[in-house]
């Protein structure tokens, strides 16, 4: 088992001619996930336990519409598009520990995440659900931010019909 207080972060360098900045070659990571390079303007981390890459991140710098509950306005956001810890290192706190080193590098309000499948870990860490204001679920990925963001009222008062996902 791994110790996440021995993790460290490192900004990798975009690649040229859109290769992706992370070893493909590493196991236990979805490749298919990290071998699309975006036209977006992007970072991308890596998080190393000694010089072993353990987990990864791909951040998105996009406009976040305002189709969320408790989400007043328009911002650019920095979106966390992927966050994958490696499959040996798995539940350690890793990906919290990553998290948490990737706020403190990026203090300001505006970083949020899409969750497709991990609305638990998103929960767990104390990131905020924002529903759509058009009820739809089945479609889309669930909005989630750290407090405060982007404006944010209270989502203490989500309609009941809103009611929180469940995995």
């Amino acid at each position: 088992m791994s110790d996440p207080t021995l993790l460290r972060i490192i900004q990798l360098n975009p690649q040229n001619l859109g290769n992706p900045p992370y070893n493909l070659d590493t196991h236990g990571f979805n490749d298919s996930w990290w071998e699309y390079t975006s036209h977006a303007p992007t970072r991308d981390f890596s998080f190393r336990i000694k010089n072993e890459e353990v987990a990864r991140v791909k951040m998105l710098y996009q406009p976040l519409q305002a189709s969320y509950i408790g989400i007043q306005d328009q911002h650019q956001v920095k979106l966390i598009q992927f966050l994958e810890v490696r499959a040996d290192h798995r539940r350690q706190g890793i990906g919290a520990q990553a998290i948490s080193l990737l706020s403190r590098l990026h203090p300001d309000p505006y970083l949020v995440a899409f969750s497709s499948e991990a609305d638990d870990f998103w929960s767990r860490i104390g990131w905020t659900w924002h529903p759509r204001k058009d009820g739809e679920t089945k479609h889309f990925m669930r909005l989630y931010s750290r407090e405060p963001c982007c404006n944010i009222k209270s989502t203490r008062n989500i309609p009941k019909s809103f009611a929180h996902p469940q995995n």
